[in-house]
């Protein structure tokens, strides 16, 4: 239970040169030239086992942050992905297992016309609350008993070491019989590995894609936003549901790759329009690669319909938050929901005794006066337009 499957070799008869000459004659760039040596000379035959990295001193996905964090991007450089493709390879199956941080983000928001000049100006966040979904997804060990890392196959549209989407070599449609032997077969994530080492792409970048397949988002969406309605909210509410992780990306670690990223050099560039001349020349510039898809099923359905969960229904998680995320809205919380938060809200609060009946009882009138108008609002209605 918990482990990953992963992409199995080559097709029988197929070696890993075999399939790098193949694809080599058909990629979209440079790749028809000799691949460089990955590293000196002496260096022996790659091991395909892949028990160990390649060397010593590597670091594990999880041991270091990314180089930058965007919306549903992790963003790495490594000096030695793009030249070891041992070392990649292993680099890619450990970010295969890193869990889709999936997270559902409620915000509400209203308008007051006496706020500024602009329409940014004048919005108003009422509350805007995240809560990570990830423990759902796996077990106590991390683990998701239906997890599978998956190289894309031939037919789908994607980026396979070119400048733009393309598709992998497809059986030909002649009816003959020889015709219907030249099936041609995927390649496997060693290969395509290999492949992407022995690119000579000044700028290179391999992605990892995650997703979370089984998850009802229409009936959390459309309770949540029952939920919030029973507040007597009348303000709009935006129910999402991002993976925080959702792509990760290695780029070769280069200088202008490094200022390509920086927040203030491109900011330089956009003021001084120099980026209509950068930009060009660094999109023709970068091969990228993005054949690697690991699902994070919330469940599965077999083939009688029935419905298996990784850990509860979306039902059942309803049950469970709903109290805490209406207490949260009428707070007119920020942040992010933790199953700490959930486990306090559960928990019966002991009366607040100091000692001093005087402190006792500003207490509990700060206390109700928090509770009336938590009621107010439900009762009269609230973040409205003004």
């Amino acid at each position: 239970m918990g482990r990953l499957h992963h992409e199995a070799p080559v097709a029988d008869g197929s070696t890993i040169s075999d399939a790098m000459s193949f694809y080599t004659q058909r990629s979209e760039d440079e790749m028809n030239d000799t691949p460089p040596a990955y590293s000196d000379a002496s260096n022996p035959a790659v091991d395909p086992s892949l028990n160990r990295l390649a060397g010593s001193g590597s670091k594990s996905p999880l041991d270091r942050p990314p180089f930058r964090q965007y919306d549903e991007l992790e963003l790495f450089m490594d000096a030695r992905f793009d030249s070891d493709p041992v070392y990649a390879e292993q680099m890619v199956r450990e970010w295969s297992a890193v869990p889709a941080a999936q997270v559902i983000h409620i915000r509400g928001t209203h308008v007051d016309e006496s706020l500024g000049a602009t329409k940014s100006d004048k919005t108003v966040v009422d509350f805007d609350i995240q809560i990570p979904l990830v423990d759902y997804l796996v077990d106590h060990w991390r683990k998701n008993p239906w997890s599978e890392m998956k190289v894309v196959e031939n037919e789908e549209k994607t980026y396979r070491g070119g400048i733009f989407k393309s598709t992998g070599p497809t059986r030909p449609q002649a009816q003959d019989a020889e015709a219907q032997l030249g099936s041609y077969p995927k390649l496997s994530l060693t290969a395509w590995m290999h492949l992407f080492c022995a690119s000579h792409a000044q700028f290179k970048c391999f992605r990892i894609q995650r997703s979370v397949s089984g998850l009802d988002t229409k009936f959390i969406h459309d309770s949540l936003q029952s939920l919030i309605s029973g507040t007597n909210y009348r303000g709009h509410t935006r129910i999402t549901f991002p993976i925080t992780n959702r792509f990760t990306e290695v780029h070769n670690a280069t200088r202008v790759n490094t200022w390509r990223f920086n927040n203030w050099i491109r900011f330089f560039f956009y003021l001084t329009f120099l980026w209509l001349i950068v930009w060009p020349y660094l999109f023709f510039s970068t091969r990228k690669w993005a054949v690697v898809v690991v699902d994070w099923p919330w469940s599965v359905t077999d083939e009688y319909g029935v419905k298996t969960y990784a850990q509860i229904s979306e039902a059942e998680w309803l049950a469970r938050w709903k109290g805490l995320i209406e207490k949260s809205v009428l707070d007119k919380k920020k942040g992010t929901l933790t199953t700490q938060d959930l486990v306090a809200f559960e928990t019966p609060q002991r009366p607040f005794r100091s000692g001093s009946a005087a402190v006792d009882r500003v207490v509990e009138v700060v206390g109700a006066g928090i509770r009336g108008a938590r009621e107010m609002r439900r009762q009269w209605g609230w973040g409205g337009d003004c």
